[in-house]
């Protein structure tokens, strides 16, 4: 029989123990979600651009990358409703510039968000656009891309997320340690290149090496060919007979090519430089999936020293 004037009864422990063990394991979880929902998004135009970001905003904060697949041509890229999901929902964005990726300008105006912070790799400080080759958008072949894009991301997520800015600056600081031996072999490079006489020469297909071709003190042999197949027209009858003329008469150490986008000419060219007995580069333009920044920089960087004969 209830009666109201008892005192009502406290259920055995155990049951309370479960409650309460219920209670914490609930908690935790919107906890976890909402610390989870809290992260800063970071999109990157491009994949070796948002490794680099990885690298700065550990766990801290999530990153995606739009252009990531290393097999399609980049040039044919077009962004989907989740590329501009993505773009909208971003804290910071961070592009190449340079005229490489409009759409992501027509991705931002769209995403009515003017708050958040857009890097623009070709704005950086000490990130040169190709001094010989002209208007070169392929910056992440830059040396000094990396470090800048670091230096600026270390400072634009301690900003907006300060509850974790120690750690974005000491992930920042890790990276540019991880940089210096890049730059010690960028140097001794240079300054082994510097001794040739005459300058060392290379020649492309495509553009796609300028940058560091440029860092490294190296020439590019016949630049109009290569920039026409950039600017996707055909180049003059003399500058395509002198870079044939180069390659056969042995006057380039190396004929460079892009591995993702191929044209009968780029074929033809390195044809032409496998049967004069001319070492080939290929450099794609889409960070290799399992490689870092780092590791795909000096990859380029060694297989430039193989081909003039330095060690």
């Amino acid at each position: 029989m209830f009666d109201a004037a008892s005192p009502p009864q406290r259920p055995p422990a155990p049951r309370r123990a479960l409650c309460s063990f219920v209670l914490s394991v609930l908690c935790a979880c919107a906890c976890a979600g909402h610390a989870e929902a809290a992260r800063l998004r970071i999109v990157a135009a491009e994949a070796v651009y948002g490794d680099i970001a990885r690298q700065i905003a550990g766990t801290d904060a999530e990153v995606v990358s739009l252009m990531a697949n290393p097999a399609g041509d980049p040039h044919l890229y077009e962004p989907g409703p989740a590329a501009a999901r993505a773009v909208a929902g971003a804290d910071v964005a961070i592009a190449n510039g340079a005229g490489y990726e409009p759409w992501f300008d027509r991705l931002l105006s769209a995403s009515g968000a003017p708050a958040k912070v857009v890097i623009r790799v070709d704005r950086l400080p000490g990130v040169v656009q190709g001094a010989q080759s002209g208007n070169n958008p392929h910056l992440w072949v830059d040396p000094a891309s990396g470090p800048a894009l670091a230096s600026a991301l270390v400072a634009a997520l301690a900003a907006r997320d300060p509850a974790h800015a120690a750690g974005y600056r000491a992930r920042g600081a890790a990276f540019e340690d991880s940089t210096r031996p890049l730059a010690a072999r960028v140097a001794s490079l240079r300054a082994a290149f510097a001794a040739r006489h005459p300058p060392l020469r290379f020649a492309a297909t495509e553009p796609v090496l300028g940058p560091l071709l440029d860092a490294l003190g190296v020439v590019t042999a016949d630049p109009q060919v290569a920039l026409a197949a950039q600017n996707e027209t055909e180049p003059g009858p003399a500058s395509l007979a002198r870079l044939q003329a180069d390659l056969d008469g042995h006057r380039v150490a190396a004929l460079v090519f892009n591995a993702q986008v191929a044209s009968p000419l780029s074929h033809a060219l390195r044809a032409r430089a496998e049967a004069d007995g001319v070492p080939t580069i290929a450099v794609a333009e889409t960070l290799p999936a399992e490689l870092s920044w780092q590791q795909w920089l000096r990859q380029l960087l060694e297989s430039v020293a193989r081909a003039a004969g330095v060690a």
